[in-house]
């Protein structure tokens, strides 16, 4: 498994890890993140997406934003175009595990303004890797 974690605080940070036999990207996020963590995740990212690219078969991503508050414009923009390059990547479906209704709208709006093939939105990660794993 290939995991990457920057728990800078605990008030905000992410981390990620690679779920070998479902050939899932997993995220988890957290708190208000300023420009600096944001660039940090920028660059974990994109190294991720790169591992599932190499692989050569579909891949996945289970986000996991039930702590993770909306953000700036900037920070956003930066999420977007980390969904756009997943997208242009080969990501087949994302699942997003999400309860707070103001990140639930935020989230819905990157996921519009990135055109992310399939994406739908969960209450636990049971739930979202059964949806997954059904292709």
């Amino acid at each position: 498994m290939v995991e990457r974690k920057q728990g800078f605080e605990k008030k905000q940070g992410f981390e990620m890890s690679i779920d070998d036999p479902r050939n899932i990207l997993k995220i988890r996020a957290w708190g208000f993140w300023d420009e600096e963590i944001a660039g940090k995740y920028e660059y974990e990212f994109k190294n991720m997406i790169n591992e599932m690219k190499a692989r050569g078969k579909e891949w996945y991503t289970l986000v996991d934003v039930t702590e993770y508050s909306p953000q700036s414009a900037r920070v956003q923009n930066i999420v977007r175009e980390r969904m756009v390059l997943a997208t242009e990547c080969g990501l087949k479906k994302e699942a997003r595990i999400v309860r707070s209704l103001p990140t639930k709208w935020q989230m819905a709006q990157l996921t519009r303004q990135s055109d992310l093939p399939i994406s739908a939105e969960f209450q636990t990660e049971d739930e979202a890797i059964q949806w997954l794993s059904n292709n």
